[in-house]
C-alpha cells in the first residue's frame, strides 16, 4: 500500500514520497514481531478490498447518493398474514413497504397472478395455487391491498384452491403470469424500480509523538530502505491506524445522534463522520440465516438451506465470496472433515509430511463459494475478543457471502450509469486533493532530519495520519449473513 506523499508547506521525510507501509513489508522482521503480537496478524476486510482491486475514487461530500436498479422479476413480501377461508374464497392480500422503490412504485398490477403454497392449501392439494389480482385499493397504513380471486374456484376437475392454514405475514410469494380475456385492452405496463443507496464517510485520525533524544533509540532498520531507519512509533501508530480504518469498514455505524459533534478550528461545530460498515450494510438489506450453536455449521446441511436462499434471490454469479470469522472456519473445516471420513473411501488425508485439510473453495449447489477467513472478525485485541474462553462478542462466529459481481447504478453522485463491485473501498480523490490517506509530520528543533525547517518549538515531533473514505456496496440484498444462535 502507497499513502499519499504530504503538500507543500510540510517537508517529507525520505519514506513520505509515497510513505511505504508497514504492510508493504518495509519492516525488518523484528519489528514486525512486535507489531503482531500487540495488533494481530491476517488478512483484514479492509487488505482483502485493496488487494483484490476494489478501491474507487470519489469526490468528497457529506453523503453520496447512488440509484440502485433492481429486478425487473421480483417476488412479493406480504404485511400481515393472509387468512384462512372456505373453498373457492377470495383472499386479501396486503404489500409490505419492501415492496416500494424510492418512487412508491411496486412490482403487482391488476390481473397479475399470485402462486400460494400448496402447504397453505388443504391436505388433498398437493401443487401450490394461482390468485389473480381483480381489484387493488390503498390500506390505511398506505400499501396496497390487493383482492385476489382464485383460478380454480369451483373445483371442477380437481380440488377447488382455499386457505386452509393462515400465511404468515413477512411470507415471499411469487407472482405468475398475467391472463386476459379476448376482446380486451393491454396490461399496464410495469416499472423497473429503482432504489436510492446513501453511503455516509468516515474521517479518521491518529498522532504520534516522539520526544527529542527518546528518538535515537527508538529506530529500527528499515528492509527496502537501503540501510535507512524507520520509527518503532512510527510502525505502531500505522498498524493502529490500519486497525482502525478495518474496524470502520467492517463495523461501522452512520451517525445519527445529533449530540456527537466537534467544535471546528475553522469556526462552528460539525457532524462526527461516521459511516455504514460491511456487517451493518448486512444486517440492514441482506438475506438472514442462523445456524445452530450446538450442532455448529453442517455443510451438507446447512448449505442445502443456504442454497434456497440464492435462489429466491435471483443470483447468478457463479462466484460467491465468504467471509468468515475464525470460529466458523473451524466449524467449517471439521465438518468437512466428518464429510470426507463419511463418503470418501478410506483417505488418510495425508499430503506429504501433513496430515489434515486445508480449504480454500466449496463447489457447492451448482456455485464456487471461495471461502475467506478474514482477521477482521478474530482479532484477540478487539473484534475476537476472549473472556474466560468464550468469546465477547460474536464476530468470530459471523459469515458474509457476497457474490463477486458488480452493480450498475443508474446515477452515482454526479455519474450516470456508474459501476461498482458489490464490497469496495470509496477513498475521496477529487479536486485535485487525495484524502484516501494522509501522512504529514510536524517538525520540531531536533536532530533527525538535517536540514528541514522547524515547524514547531516542542524537542520532538509528531506524525499525523488521516483518512477519510465511504465502504461503497451494491446487490445487497443478494448477501446472505450466516450467524449462530444466541441459545
Amino acid at each position: 500500500m502507497a499513502i499519499s506523499g504530504i503538500s507543500s508547506d510540510v517537508v517529507s521525510a525520505y519514506y513520505n514520497g509515497p510513505y511505504l507501509s508497514v504492510n508493504s513489508a518495509v519492516i525488518k522482521p523484528q519489528v514486525y514481531k512486535t507489531m503482531f503480537q500487540q495488533y494481530g496478524p491476517g488478512l483484514t476486510l479492509l487488505q482483502w478490498m485493496r488487494s483484490a482491486e476494489k478501491v474507487v475514487d470519489v469526490p468528497w461530500s457529506d453523503y453520496i447518493t447512488a440509484i440502485e436498479q433492481q429486478s425487473p422479476l421480483a417476488a412479493i413480501k406480504i404485511s400481515t398474514a393472509i387468512a384462512t377461508g372456505d373453498a373457492g374464497g377470495n383472499i386479501t392480500v396486503v404489500l409490505h413497504e419492501d415492496n416500494y422503490d424510492t418512487n412508491g412504485y411496486n412490482p403487482v398490477r391488476l390481473y397479475d397472478t399470485i402462486l400460494i403454497p400448496a402447504e397453505y392449501q388443504p391436505d388433498t392439494v398437493y401443487t401450490s395455487r394461482l390468485y389473480q389480482v381483480m381489484s387493488r385499493a390503498t390500506a390505511d397504513n398506505d400499501y396496497d391491498t390487493l383482492t385476489c380471486y382464485p383460478v380454480n374456484q369451483a373445483g371442477t376437475d380437481v380440488t377447488a384452491s382455499q386457505i386452509s392454514t393462515e400465511v404468515p405475514a413477512n411470507s415471499w410469494l411469487a407472482l405468475g403470469y398475467t391472463p386476459y380475456a379476448r376482446g380486451t385492452g393491454q396490461p399496464a405496463g410495469k416499472t423497473v424500480g429503482y432504489t436510492s443507496r446513501t453511503y455516509y464517510p468516515f474521517l479518521l485520525k491518529e498522532t504520534d509523538g516522539i520526544e527529542g533524544s527518546v528518538i535515537s533509540s527508538d529506530f529500527y532498520e528499515a528492509a527496502e530502505l537501503n540501510g535507512k531507519f524507520l520509527s518503532k512509533a512510527l510502525a505502531q501508530a500505522e498498524f493502529r491506524f490500519e486497525k482502525q480504518k478495518d474496524i470502520a469498514a467492517s463495523i461501522g455505524e452512520y451517525n445519527d445522534n445529533a449530540s456527537l459533534v466537534m467544535t471546528s478550528d475553522f469556526g462552528g461545530s460539525n457532524k462526527i463522520q461516521s459511516g455504514k460498515g460491511v456487517v451493518t450494510w448486512a444486517d440492514e438489506l441482506a438475506q438472514k440465516y442462523t445456524y445452530d450453536k450446538d450442532t455448529g455449521f453442517v455443510v451438507s446441511e446447512d448449505f442445502d438451506a443456504i442454497k434456497i436462499i440464492l435462489e429466491s434471490r435471483g443470483v447468478t454469479a457463479p462466484v460467491i465470496d465468504w467471509f468468515v470469522g475464525s470460529d466458523l472456519n473451524t466449524q467449517i473445516e471439521n465438518s468437512s472433515l466428518d464429510f470426507i471420513r463419511e463418503f470418501s473411501g478410506g483417505t488418510n488425508l495425508k499430503v506429504g509430511e501433513k496430515v489434515g485439510v486445508a480449504l480454500s473453495a466449496f463447489q457447492k449447489i451448482g456455485k464456487t463459494f471461495n471461502l475467506v477467513p478474514v482477521a477482521s472478525f478474530t482479532n484477540p485485541a478487539d473484534m475476537g475478543l476472549l473472556l474466560s474462553d468464550n468469546y465477547v462478542y460474536e464476530y468470530p462466529t459471523l459469515g458474509i457471502m457476497i457474490p463477486q459481481a458488480s452493480v450498475t447504478m443508474k446515477q452515482f453522485a454526479d455519474k450516470q450509469n456508474f459501476t461498482i463491485p458489490t464490497m469496495a473501498l470509496g477513498e475521496v480523490n477529487y479536486g485535485g486533493e487525495n484524502r484516501g490517506n494522509i501522512l504529514a509530520r510536524l517538525k520540531g528543533p531536533n536532530g533527525v532530519f538535517e536540514g528541514i525547517d522547524v515547524a514547531q518549538d516542542s524537542d520532538g515531533f509528531f506524525y499525523y495520519w488521516l483518512s477519510n473514505f465511504f465502504l461503497l456496496v451494491g446487490g445487497v440484498q443478494q448477501w446472505v449473513v450466516t450467524r449462530q444462535a444466541k441459545s
